[in-house]
């Protein structure tokens, strides 16, 4: 799977809302964050959106979706090889990705709070960073 187009969140330093526009957007669902917020009655700017928020939205905007709280990197490539953008949580710092593409030994993702917009970490750093959960939109 190719990069998803990146995209710079008017919300500093808040990452969640911004992959799920992402994730849904490359499925063909045109949403605009700030109305993701608003429909779960958060305010971006005081706090990042839970897991179960970030579902929610995904819910709410009829996508066709798969998620898990205790994924493996096997589910995240099986998904990946299917042109199945993948939005992960991760730890230390805590923030959101979309995982896009998985080699022999390195994750490529896109991070809304990088300045490049990709990362890429070895899938051994990866694995103490993810918190094994994981959110994906199919297109439909």
């Amino acid at each position: 799977m190719k990069p998803l187009t990146p995209y710079l969140s008017p919300i500093e330093g808040k990452s969640g809302l911004a992959c799920l526009k992402m994730v849904l957007e490359e499925a063909k669902i045109d949403v605009i964050e700030l109305d993701l917020a608003a429909d779960l009655g958060i305010s971006v700017e005081e706090k990042e959106p839970t897991r179960e928020q970030l579902v929610e939205a995904a819910k709410k905007e009829r996508a066709n979706l798969s998620t898990s709280p205790d994924g493996e990197i096997d589910d995240l490539r099986m998904l990946t090889e299917q042109d199945m953008a993948c939005l992960v949580e991760l730890n230390e710092p805590h923030q959101y990705v979309i995982v896009y593409q998985i080699g022999k030994t390195k994750i490529f993702c896109m991070d809304p709070l990088s300045e490049r917009g990709i990362r890429i970490m070895t899938i051994t750093d990866f694995e103490h960073r993810w918190s094994k959960w994981f959110l994906g939109v199919f297109a439909t």
